[in-house]
Parts: C-alpha cells; sequence; structure tokens
C-alpha cells in the first residue's frame, strides 16, 4: 500500500497506473524531476502522473555518506552465504555476452574468483571499495555523483527522507532505481524500512550494463532474511524482487 521509488523514470508512469487500479500510495524521491516530462508524450498520462504521485526532489544521501560506503568506514552490504557461494551468485548477475568483462575484472582484482571475494567480503558483509567501483563502473566517476550531492545539499535538498527515518517510517515496497554509485549505500540505508513481509524492487541488475545493484542481488540469494520472489532477464537491464521475511 504504501510504495516508495528513489529514481523516477518511465516506472513512474508505471507506478502511476498501479496507484489507479489499487490506490496505493507512491512517493517518488530524484534529485532532478525535470526529466519527467520527456518519458510520455501523453498529456493525458502526464497530468494522471503528477496527480497520482508525490514527488520529493532531492537526494537520499549526503556527500558523506557516500564517500563513507566506499571508504568502508560504514556497514556494508550483509552476506549470508560463504564467499565461494558469493561469488557464484554474483556471476548469475554477469550477462553471458559479456564474459570478457568479468576476465577483466578477475585479472585486475589476482586472476580468481577468491581474491574478488577478498576484496571484497569483511566480516560478513560486502564492502566495495571505490577502487573496485570505479573499476568496474561504465557510466558516472564517483566524483560526478559526488558533486550531485553536494549540489543537492547546498540547495537544501539532501537526505530529504531523513526526518521520516528518523520517526520509524517503513513502506511495504521500495524501488532501487537511483545513481550508478548511490544505489548501494541507499540499500544499506533503506533495507531495514522496508516492512518484514514487504518487498524491495531493484532495477539494473546486469553487469557490465550497470554496477550500481548486481552486487546487492547477489547478497539476496544467500540472505536468510530475504527470499528472491521474481527475476525478469528479459531486458537489458533486468529486474529483481526480494521479499524482506525477517
Amino acid at each position: 500500500r504504501e510504495i516508495l521509488e528513489i529514481g523516477s523514470g518511465v516506472s513512474t508512469a508505471v507506478w502511476s497506473n498501479y496507484v489507479v487500479r489499487t490506490g496505493a500510495e507512491v512517493t517518488t524521491v530524484d534529485a532532478d524531476l525535470s526529466s519527467l516530462r520527456h518519458y510520455t508524450e501523453s498529456s493525458a498520462l502526464k497530468e494522471q502522473i503528477l496527480s497520482t504521485i508525490t514527488f520529493l526532489e532531492g537526494t537520499t544521501l549526503a556527500p558523506e555518506e557516500l564517500a563513507r560506503f566506499f571508504e568502508g568506514t560504514v556497514d556494508g552490504i550483509p552476506v549470508g552465504g560463504s564467499p565461494d557461494a558469493f561469488v557464484a551468485n554474483l556471476k548469475r548477475f554477469v550477462r553471458n555476452n559479456s564474459p570478457h568483462q568479468w576476465e577483466k575484472m578477475l585479472r585486475h582484482f589476482g586472476g580468481n574468483a577468491p581474491d574478488i571475494a577478498a576484496h571484497v567480503l569483511d566480516g560478513g558483509a560486502i564492502r566495495v571499495s571505490r577502487e573496485l567501483a570505479q573499476f568496474v563502473s561504465t557510466l558516472r566517476p564517483f566524483e560526478g555523483e559526488h558533486k550531485l550531492l553536494r549540489d543537492a545539499r547546498a540547495a537544501g535538498r539532501a537526505c530529504i527522507l531523513d526526518k521520516l527515518i528518523a520517526a520509524g517510517k517503513t513502506w511495504d515496497l521500495i524501488f532501487f532505481d537511483s545513481g550508478e554509485w548511490s544505489s548501494m549505500p541507499e540499500w544499506v540505508k533503506f533495507r531495514d524500512r522496508i516492512c518484514v513481509g514487504g518487498f524491495a524492487a531493484l532495477h539494473d541488475i546486469y553487469f557490465p550494463k550497470s554496477f550500481k545493484n548486481f552486487i546487492v542481488c547477489a547478497s539476496l540469494l544467500s540472505d536468510p532474511r530475504w527470499k528472491v520472489v521474481y527475476v525478469d532477464p528479459s531486458t537489458v537491464q533486468g529486474l529483481l524482487v526480494a521479499q524482506r521475511c525477517a
């Protein structure tokens, strides 16, 4: 009934139709909502979107939160299984038509899958260094996204959900489709804001099309607190839905 979309897009129109059908409440957060006008040429659909979705223009993170995540000074992404199981799960989200990208990453970090795990896993959590992220990210350099967060803070539009989080707000479903660098720290920040029995939906789950969610998806496959209920491999971006069990 209560849905949070982090990152607007064509999906916002889909959520608008869902609101019309079900009466659910959908809130969409984006650093720049001006691009919404490009998502559809239908004036009627544009009016429907604006009348059915609650829009919050701003960011969910502060620049320091982004930096600390990739410096490893905050909690990482929990992993329920062994490093070998995690690496096996990680490979499920590497597109078969891009094995060279996987091999390139292996060569960069020592030549084999356990070496990747050694770089990523720390104390039962995934800690992703900026070096690793910069190496495999193909869409946006770290500094570009960090600047976006700095600009949002200067405009008074950073961490716009923090007051709700502090008040204990939860959602039935959170749709994670944010920036290439922001999505993983957003997962750490918001995963516990999904109610038990609720759902996480992650877009852009396949590497090398995107870096932002394939590590989170690999962790969900071995995390006993989550059950993966749907994976859509039919597009280059892909989609995964997981239900929180505990």
